[in-house]
């Protein structure tokens, strides 16, 4: 049996018990009997549940898509639905009637950023979470790593001419886009290095803007830049999705290369990442291969350039 991918996404998260597991233990860590909770993208509603079974009075369960109406049976099942308001509407739109002691998302894509979890985070806490209220997570780091992902890891990008056609748009496209892969653990070419931290809520700059420089440890084709991130839940609880990665239902994310480069071990490469808090699914991306201090290769790239328009409806005459 197939299921829809919405269904079969949220059921990776469930059965991915280092990823759901560790966010049970922030919330229990974090909840206390009679607080109130904000659940933000609440998904299948486990979050809410985790919050009930911690003592939470009342949770607020936001969700715009249509697994609220699993969350609403699975809440029914349990014994919590006396205990959750659901919100069928985006977080911004959204309006609860008293202050939390807890605002918690899980919307942390395979970089950290990439879901809207900063903006949307900063709009929640500003207008729901009392004074000395905690945020979950508390906050995350970004790590870069340099990539060997061609096949079958990278995405189709040399279209040539086949039916007589100029199909170079679509490589376009397709280079310019941010993808992930499931796991790129045996397809690096270095270690890991953090291109920069957030707390959240995030009060800092609407442009944001990372960058690190890491040294290639083994030879081979440079075509990506491949990006993790390690959250810190609400104490000293964790979770990541950094190599060797145990938190299996999030891939890394990955942030191909317009020219790739051969490279050999001491090869310097320095990168830039660039989004923003209110969008963080735009993005800009450079890395610059510097070898005996010379540089030997260079790609600059942006999701403005992969962008597909949307054409206006044709009108046919009668």
């Amino acid at each position: 049996m197939r299921f829809t991918q919405d269904l079969s996404y949220h059921a990776g998260m469930l059965l991915d018990t280092e990823r759901t597991g560790q966010f049970q233990r922030a919330i229990h860590g974090a909840v206390r009997p009679g607080d109130v909770v904000v659940d933000i993208g609440c998904g299948t509603g486990v979050l809410a549940f985790f919050a009930c079974q911690a003592g939470a009075r009342h949770v607020y369960a936001i969700e715009q898509g249509p697994i609220i109406g699993l969350a609403q049976d699975l809440a029914h099942a349990n014994g919590f639905a006396d205990r959750i308001t659901f919100l069928h509407s985006g977080s911004w739109d959204a309006e609860i009637p008293e202050k939390a002691d807890v605002v918690v998302s899980e919307t942390l894509w395979n970089f950290g950023l990439g879901e809207g979890m900063v903006d949307a985070l900063a709009d929640g806490t500003t207008r729901w979470l009392r004074p000395g209220g905690v945020v979950i997570p508390a906050s995350f780091e970004m790590w870069l790593a340099p990539g060997s992902l061609d096949e079958p890891f990278r995405p189709p990008t040399d279209f040539g001419t086949p039916y007589g056609l100029d199909l170079s748009r679509v490589t376009q496209a397709v280079t310019n886009s941010v993808g992930f892969v499931q796991d790129a653990s045996d397809r690096l070419l270095g270690g890991m290095a953090s291109v920069g931290a957030m707390a959240l809520p995030y009060t800092g700059p609407l442009e944001i803007e990372l960058g690190g420089t890491m040294v290639v440890e083994r030879a081979g084709l440079l075509d990506a830049l491949v990006g993790s991130f390690r959250a810190r839940l609400h104490g000293k609880i964790i979770v990541s999705n950094l190599p060797p990665n145990l938190a299996r239902s999030w891939g890394q994310a990955m942030f191909p290369l317009e020219h790739p480069v051969q490279v050999e071990p001491g090869d310097v490469v320095h990168a830039q990442i660039g989004t923003y808090a209110d969008d963080d699914m735009t993005w800009t991306w450079s890395a610059r291969v510097v070898r005996d201090g010379v540089t030997i290769g260079e790609s600059a790239q942006s999701t403005a350039d992969g962008l597909l328009p949307v054409p206006e409806p044709a009108h046919v005459a009668a």
